[in-house]
């Protein structure tokens, strides 16, 4: 219905690279869900608008949404190269465990890198060791 079409919307927004529209109709939405998180966040992240995405991840942590993988991922992208401490890292790392998530590659490689900028080579490898699937990325 309503919810769907709207979330196409702020993903065709994205693929524009209208940020502005996509935050439009993300406001003025009645309902939002995962997926309407998912997408704002993945759009500000295209818009190299970081702080924004993490803003939008604690929105939807306030609204009771819980996160998914895919939602996860542009997480941990948001955190490259930002001010982002790395104890918000853990507690992605923890959420991920917690909600019983296996270590995909979309979200190992992401962690794998900031844990080796953290020089914690150690966490690298087991995140490494947990991918049941391994690229050259």
């Amino acid at each position: 219905g309503e919810l769907s079409l709207e979330n196409k919307l702020i993903n065709v927004y994205r693929d524009l690279g209208s940020l502005a529209d996509a935050h439009q109709v993300f406001g003025t939405m009645r309902w939002r869900d995962g997926v309407s998180f998912s997408h704002i966040i993945a759009a500000c992240i295209a818009e190299g608008r970081k702080v924004s995405a993490l803003k939008y991840f604690m929105s939807m942590q306030v609204e009771g949404l819980e996160a998914d993988l895919v939602t996860l991922s542009h997480v941990l992208k948001a955190c490259f190269g930002g001010s982002v401490g790395f104890s918000f890292v853990r507690q992605l790392r923890g959420k991920i465990i917690r909600l019983g998530f296996h270590i995909d590659l979309a979200v190992g490689n992401p962690l794998i890198d900031l844990y080796a900028k953290a020089s914690d080579i150690v966490k690298a490898r087991v995140v490494f060791d947990e991918l049941g699937w391994r690229d050259c990325t």
